[in-house]
């Protein structure tokens, strides 16, 4: 998620830095302001709450490539992962809980 943009707030800033140095004296206060703005516009990637490292835990069973992450399997074919049907989960967790148990 990205936080909102007060416009407003920001070429009221640009625009007292303006009048306070009209001249080059102005210009790394200028340019403070423009990199603000440049920064709240870049794309940001976001943490969850608990800011934890999220791995995604590859593993091999019945001759086939699994990924699990958060929680969710997937099948790795042609190094693109396609999330494992239904009927399939309760069989991959289970194998999964007994290679924990190992």
């Amino acid at each position: 998620m990205t936080e909102d943009i007060n416009y407003k707030e920001l070429a009221e800033e640009l625009y007292l830095t303006l009048k306070e140095n009209p001249w080059s004296r102005g210009y790394e206060n200028c340019n403070r302001v423009i990199k603000k703005y440049e920064d709240l516009h870049k794309p940001k990637m976001t943490r969850y709450p608990n800011g934890g490292v999220y791995d995604i835990e590859l593993v091999n069973y019945d001759k086939q490539l699994y990924a699990l992450f958060w929680n969710n399997w997937y099948i790795l074919e042609s190094g693109k992962l396609y999330q494992v049907s239904e009927r399939c989960i309760d069989e991959l967790n289970e194998a999964h809980k007994e290679y924990k148990l190992k």
